[in-house]
């Protein structure tokens, strides 16, 4: 395959895929239990609004994004350690596979969850 330097054109990438990557990238955060709508996000749902991946908003500004995060957390945890080890990953992880700038990542922490046992 021969690349074409003449090629002019423009790579967007939705709000949903963000949101997808998102959403994966912080479920890989150890101590993240579950991500899941804000207030906001259950109540557009409830009126049969399309409110993008679960527990994610994305905003675009200009070539930048704002990303914010609705998330449960394992007990027995560190809040503000796991916050920021998601946070980054996020961060990462988004700007990696979209080459878009991630200027913000707001992790809500919404609730505790207890771990499943097995016995």
């Amino acid at each position: 395959m021969e690349y074409n330097e003449d090629l002019k054109g423009n790579v967007v990438v939705s709000e949903d895929v963000v949101s997808s990557i998102a959403n994966l990238a912080a479920t890989e955060v150890e101590g993240v239990a579950h991500l899941h709508h804000g207030i906001t996000g259950g109540i557009a749902e409830k009126l049969g609004k399309k409110s993008g991946s679960k527990g994610v908003r994305v905003v675009r500004s200009d070539d930048e994004l704002i990303i914010d995060l609705y998330v449960d957390v394992d007990f027995g945890v560190q809040v503000q350690e796991t916050a920021e080890k998601v946070q980054r990953k996020v961060k990462t992880t988004v700007e990696a596979m979209t080459g878009t700038r991630v200027i913000q990542v707001n992790v809500n922490v919404d609730g505790v969850r207890m771990k499943a046992t097995i016995d």
